[in-house]
């Protein structure tokens, strides 16, 4: 545009000098004074010739007929040299008249094409006036975008000078920091808001900012009005002049204290329990991997103890998760106080506990410290007005001995912890090689029972009870057997207990419950209404949370009416908590089942639960059967007086476990009630037992 612009000023100025040259020539066509001047010449030009020529000639010239010759000739030459007289006139004017009218018309041409030229220009500087209108707007807009960004952003912007002095501050730097805008503008940075031991580290940081360095994402504290400290990240962007030159720059920053704290407490979570407040298991293997890396004495002893509380399990399924918890933070506030640094421990698992105890000389010394801890652990523990003691089994494995890094050491002290518990818990063993298959085993029936349950392996077999008055059917025992693809029938005493202690009685129990109704109902079809079930059921499941309302819907699913239901509860079973139990089976009667007493007499307070507990029947142990035929024992007396004190109580006696006829006429002439045993038949599939109904 300014090149189009140079070259339209030197072309009018060239039109101009035309235009001058023309004004000047002008000057000279002067119409009347041009006229008069030519009219001066004719005249002065013919006074001259007629005087001079008439004169010459007649000195020249005496003949008469010559001269007027002569005179004629001399009229044609004054003619044509006047005409050319006039005409070297007149041309020169029309000539002058010509090169201005030229001139003229040049200069309109020219002024033509630069008016065209012009208006050209005059379009395009209106479509760039229009342009730079929308680019000014658009400019506008985008200062009002960026000011309301700086001005509403939940970032702090400040622009500074080179100085590191103030020359904007947004609004929220004013809400975090407490300070207005017009309170800093001016001030230097460093000076209001770094904290003193900060300010060394700012200022290099600002030095390479200004002296062109990249420097992002950096934290620093400031400082606010009211003295508070907050943590910040901070970007920044250097400001130039049009010479590229720095003169200050923007730095936006956010406030992360929050994310800090956050980011703190999401540590303490990842590597602390939350309920005991103990490392946790990858907290609890990082020491170690620590102590083990440090150990540049690698014959140095550590020992590495797992132990977990003894039934715990029970202690959740009967007094609720809530006291569960109660009992693990009281556990792990005796570990903070006896076990000190070097030592140290972590919560593992839901009721498992590991330490290491770096200060050891030799296994008395562990020993004594584990005993110590041990007596502090085993505690006497009241909830809700109820007494419960507490132990605990422990497992140790020596490092280096018996593993020489964490996975190692770990496995076996838990190795050696269950064999503490398969000897009777509350008790302490260090690991030893042998331990290692027998905890593989444990480990491949753990699987192998997780499998079965889901696989549905198990199976239901039902061993008869007679009536030994009338010598029939009147029920039978529901039976659980557990049928591996490989290794065939498996007893219940081999799974039951473990099924108890892994914590899947309460799906077995469910399964038996439910096949047990089907059962039933599938036998009052084909017309054995007569015929009662009898269940065993386990403390845990007895006494758990919803297990009544759950056995309902059941019944009610099957059409089973419960009265034609029996519970066996074990003697032992009421050891946890008699209380619960009591309550649990007052709640049954009421919704009419009978209830037996199973195992009795091999429990510690039988005759206490007779008082107390509302059964229908009780059951005999085995051992007692076992041994009523030998004369020299007491067992018939004894079983003389249950059966006695039974039926005082109004209560129906069951014996278990008859193999011989002698035992079965004993238990007749002593009036037992209903018999049960191989005598009559070993537990059968359900197709045997209908056999049996029908032969009754």
């Amino acid at each position: 545009m300014k090149k189009n612009i140079n070259f339209f000023e030197k072309k009018i100025k060239r039109i101009q000098k035309q235009y001058f040259e023309y004004l000047k020539q002008k000057e000279q066509l002067k119409p009347k004074i041009e006229t008069l001047k030519i009219i001066i010449v004719y005249i002065v030009f013919g006074f001259s010739w007629i005087i001079l020529s008439d004169g010459i000639l007649s000195l020249f010239v005496k003949d008469i007929d010559i001269y007027n010759k002569i005179q004629i000739y001399k009229g044609w030459f004054y003619i044509v040299i006047t005409s050319i007289l006039f005409y070297l006139i007149i041309y020169n004017k029309i000539d002058l008249f010509k090169k201005s009218l030229d001139t003229i018309h040049k200069g309109y041409e020219d002024l033509s094409a630069t008016y065209e030229e012009l208006t050209t220009m005059d379009e395009e500087l209106n479509s760039r006036y229009e342009e730079l209108q929308l680019v000014l707007e658009k400019l506008r807009q985008e200062k009002e975008l960026s000011d309301s960004i700086i001005k509403n952003t939940y970032a702090v912007v400040v622009v500074l000078n080179k100085d590191g002095t103030i020359k904007r501050f947004n609004s929220f730097a004013e809400r975090l920091t407490g300070y207005l805008e017009n309170e800093v503008i001016g001030k230097k940075w460093l000076d209001i808001f770094i904290p003193e031991d900060e300010k060394d580290y700012i200022y290099e940081i600002f030095k390479k900012i200004v002296n062109g360095e990249v420097v992002q994402n950096h934290e620093n504290k400031i400082l606010t009005k009211d003295g508070r400290i907050i943590d910040t990240l901070w970007n920044n962007s250097v400001l130039k002049d049009s010479e590229g030159n720095i003169i200050g720059l923007v730095a936006i920053g956010i406030d992360i204290t929050q994310m800090k704290l956050l980011v703190k407490k999401l540590k303490h979570l990842a590597y602390y329990d939350t309920l005991t407040e103990l490392p946790n298991a990858n907290m609890f293997e990082k020491m170690v991997n620590e102590a083990i890396n440090q150990n540049t004495d690698k014959n140095s002893e550590m020992a590495l103890i797992y132990f977990d509380i003894d039934n715990f399990k029970y202690v959740n399924d009967i007094l609720g998760h809530k006291a569960g918890d109660i009992l693990l933070k009281k556990l792990a506030d005796i570990i903070k106080t006896n076990v000190h640094f070097p030592n140290f421990y972590g919560r593992m698992s839901g009721d498992g506990f590991a330490i290491l105890l770096k200060d050891v000389s030799d296994e008395n010394n562990i020993i004594k410290k584990v005993n110590e801890l041990s007596e502090k652990l085993g505690i006497s523990w009241n909830y809700n007005g109820h007494e419960y003691f507490i132990t605990v089994s422990k497992g140790i494995a020596l490092y280096p001995y018996d593993g020489k890094d964490y996975e190692t050491l770990l496995k076996n002290a838990e190795t050696a912890m269950y064999k503490a518990k398969e000897n009777g818990k509350n008790s302490c063993k260090f690991y030893s090689k042998d331990m290692h298959e027998k905890t593989l085993k444990y480990i491949e029936m753990s699987n192998d029972l997780r499998k079965a349950i889901e696989n549905k392996e198990f199976v239901l077999y039902y061993q008869p009870l007679i009536d030994l008055k009338t010598d029939k059917i009147v029920g039978v025992e529901a039976l659980i057997r557990w049928y591996h693809p490989q290794k065939g029938f498996i007893p219940p005493l081999d799974f039951i207990p473990l099924a108890e202690e892994l914590g899947y009685i309460d799906e077995i129990e469910e399964w038996i419950i439910e096949t047990v109704c089907r059962q039933k109902r599938e036998w009052e079809v084909k017309g054995f209404e007569q015929i009662r079930v009898s269940i065993n059921i386990s403390s845990t499941t007895l006494t758990k949370e919803g297990f009544i309302s759950k056995f309902e819907k059941i019944l009610n699913k099957c059409s089973i009416e419960s009265c034609k239901l029996e519970i066996e509860i074990t003697e032992t079973a009421l050891i946890s908590d008699l209380q619960q139990a009591i309550e649990a089976i007052n709640k049954l009667k009421k919704l009419g089942f009978s209830i037996a007493l199973d195992d009795f007499g091999t429990g510690y307070s039988s005759l206490t639960y007779l008082n107390r507990l509302s059964i229908d029947s009780l059951k005999i142990d085995r051992e007692f059967i076992r041994y009523i035929e030998d004369e020299n024992r007491n067992e018939q007396y004894i079983v003389q007086s249950i059966i006695k004190l039974a039926h005082d109580l109004k209560l129906r006696v069951i014996a278990e476990g008859i193999e011989t006829y002698r035992q079965l006429e004993l238990l007749k002439q002593k009036s037992c009630d209903i018999g049960q045993g191989y005598y009559f038949s070993k537990p059968v599939p359900s197709e045997e037992i209908e056999k049996m109904f029908t032969s009754n």
